[in-house]
C-alpha cells in the first residue's frame, strides 16, 4: 500500500489525458501545474481540485511555475539552470526546502557540482554522501517518475502495480528524469479517521464454498498542496 500511495504522491487524480484517476490521489503533477503547459507525462491540468486555473486570472497562487525557465528541460541540467529553477519558487521569506529526484536525476546534480570540488592530501573520496542546494535537502527517490521508474518494470517489484498500468498511468519516463523543487509547509497528507479507512485491516473473510481467505486493507485520504506557486517541477532532464 506505501508503494501505490508513493507513485500516486507524484501523479494526478482526475480524468485527464486519456487516464482516469479520479479515484486517486492529486498528486504533485497536478499541483504544480499552470493550467496550459504539459507537465511530465504530457498533460495540462486547467483544474486542480474544485478550482480552475483558466478562467479566473486572481488564482495565480494555484498555478506553479512552469517557464522562467521552462519546466520541460529536454537535455543536460546546469548550473545556472539549477539556480534559476530554484529561484523561479522563491517569493520573500518563503524558498523551497527539499527537492526530489530519481537515483539518475541525482547523479546528473552530482555531475552539476562536481567541478566545483575541491580537494586537500593525496587521499581522496570523490562523490558527495549528502547534498544540500541553497539550503534545500535533496533525496533521491525510486518512486520518482523517470527513466527507471518502478511500476513499469517487473511484476516481481511491486506487484499488482506493474500489471495495473491503464489505471494507474505511466510513470516510466522516456525523456528523462524530473527534478521536484518542494516547500513542504503547504503539502498535505490527509487520512480518514475512521478505523477501517484509516489503514484499517478488514480481518481474513472466507470465499464461499470453499476454504480460501482474503484480507483487505482499506485507505482513505487526499494529498493537497495549498501553495502550488512556492513549488514546482522540472523534466526530461538527461545527458
Amino acid at each position: 500500500m506505501s508503494a501505490y500511495l508513493a507513485i500516486d504522491a507524484y501523479k494526478w487524480g482526475q480524468n485527464v489525458g486519456g487516464v482516469d484517476r479520479s479515484l486517486r490521489l492529486n498528486g504533485l503533477e497536478e499541483a504544480l501545474n499552470d493550467g496550459t503547459t504539459p507537465g511530465p507525462h504530457g498533460i495540462a491540468y486547467p483544474n486542480y481540485l474544485t478550482l480552475s486555473r483558466t478562467t479566473d486570472p486572481s488564482r495565480d497562487a494555484i498555478k506553479s511555475k512552469m517557464a522562467g525557465p521552462n519546466a520541460n528541460l529536454n537535455g543536460p541540467l546546469t548550473y545556472p539552470t539549477l539556480e534559476h529553477l530554484w529561484n523561479s519558487v522563491v517569493i520573500g521569506q518563503e524558498t523551497p526546502d527539499l527537492m526530489v529526484t530519481t537515483n539518475k536525476g541525482m547523479s546528473y546534480i552530482k555531475q552539476v557540482f562536481q567541478s566545483q570540488q575541491r580537494f586537500e592530501g593525496t587521499t581522496q573520496d570523490f562523490g558527495f554522501a549528502g547534498i544540500k542546494f541553497n539550503g534545500s535537502v535533496i533525496l533521491q527517490d525510486q518512486y520518482c517518475p523517470g527513466t527507471e521508474s518502478p511500476d513499469t518494470e517487473s511484476a516481481n517489484k511491486l506487484g499488482q502495480i506493474a500489471l495495473d498500468g491503464s489505471a494507474y498511468g505511466n510513470s516510466n519516463l522516456s525523456n528523462g528524469e524530473t527534478l521536484w523543487f518542494l516547500n513542504t509547509k503547504y503539502i498535505r497528507f490527509y487520512v480518514s479517521t475512521d478505523p477501517l479507512f484509516g489503514f484499517g485491516f478488514t480481518g481474513f473473510l472466507p470465499a464461499q464454498n470453499n476454504s480460501v481467505v482474503v484480507g483487505r486493507y482499506h485507505f482513505a485520504g487526499n494529498m493537497t498542496n495549498v501553495g502550488p506557486r512556492y513549488s514546482r517541477v522540472a523534466f526530461g532532464i538527461r545527458p
